[in-house]
């Protein structure tokens, strides 16, 4: 039984390390071995769209710690993910390294299924719209089964220690992930506020057709209901389509990101006949490149 935490902050000992840490305490308490790393120590360069790992099937050509850290992914039987909020959002490593993932494209679609759970960190509430939103990603294209997912909301460094209420959470989230690593079919029921998507947890969504609504994150489906003093989302019971469901994923990267390569083949001469004016105008590099 092992837990893994992954913190996306760069702040040591900041609230991020210390409720990642707290939950794994729980879960060693419960016989868990547990490992802790931060993405900020790992030197993580960003993917450059070059797509050879998917249409050629080549190991990444990017020199950096990208398969240290999944294989670290691999070895955990649960997963915590952690991130403060910077813009809006996670703090941007968390994006970089989702990048990166593609590399593993084809792996991800089969990674079995694991418990796992999102303890993010903010200031103010109105300044985090995209910071869960993100991590929820993150959670999806990892597979996980998520047993709870909230902000806590402190700005000191370390100062989440003097609110109890988070504290007590964080080490029932602890207790949750190693009872559901022991059983694997045991219910989840996650709180989420009204008309969010409660697959993901999500507050984000499209209209569709009529009065069909899609979550953005994760495709999840359901109907806007209008009253003269509300409106509100229903919300279909059933699980429906699941952007990161292992069907949807092998969908995605064999059958549409695989075809794209043929595609592109076909038109390459003349693609390179236009793009010729374009050379022209030459980019400015950085004074570090100079």
């Amino acid at each position: 039984m092992k837990v893994l935490g992954v913190i996306g902050s760069a702040r040591k000992l900041g609230n991020c390390e210390v409720l990642v840490k707290e939950a794994l305490f729980q879960t060693q308490t419960l016989g868990a071995e547990i490992r802790v790393i931060r993405l900020p120590d790992f030197h993580l360069l960003p993917c450059k769209g070059c797509l050879a790992c998917v249409l050629k099937g080549e190991p990444c050509r990017l020199d950096d710690d990208m398969h240290e850290l999944w294989e670290h992914l691999q070895w955990a039987d649960s997963i915590i993910l952690s991130a403060p909020t910077y813009f809006l959002g996670p703090s941007g490593i968390i994006k970089l390294f989702i990048d990166r993932l593609f590399e593993y494209s084809f792996q991800l679609g089969s990674v079995k299924r694991r418990p796992g759970a999102i303890i993010a960190t903010a200031g103010l509430q109105e300044w985090d719209p995209f910071t869960l939103p993100m991590l929820s990603m993150l959670a999806g294209i990892l597979q996980l089964d998520l047993v709870d997912r909230f902000i806590a909301y402190r700005p000191g460094p370390g100062e989440v220690l003097l609110d109890e209420v988070t504290m007590t959470r964080t080490r029932k989230i602890g207790k949750a992930l190693v009872n559901h690593i022991n059983q694997p079919d045991l219910a989840r029921k996650i709180p989420v506020p009204e008309n969010t998507c409660p697959q993901c947890g999500t507050p984000f969504v499209q209209l569709r057709q009529g009065n069909q609504v899609e979550c953005l994150l994760c495709q999840a489906q359901g109907h806007l209901q209008i009253t003269k003093k509300t409106a509100s989302i229903k919300w279909e019971t059933q699980k429906g389509k699941d952007r990161w469901s292992p069907e949807a994923m092998a969908e995605h990267f064999s059958e549409w990101v695989l075809r794209t390569g043929p595609v592109y083949q076909k038109y390459r001469e003349e693609i390179q006949s236009l793009i010729q004016k374009y050379r022209t105008l030459p980019i400015t590099e950085s004074n570090r490149n100079k």
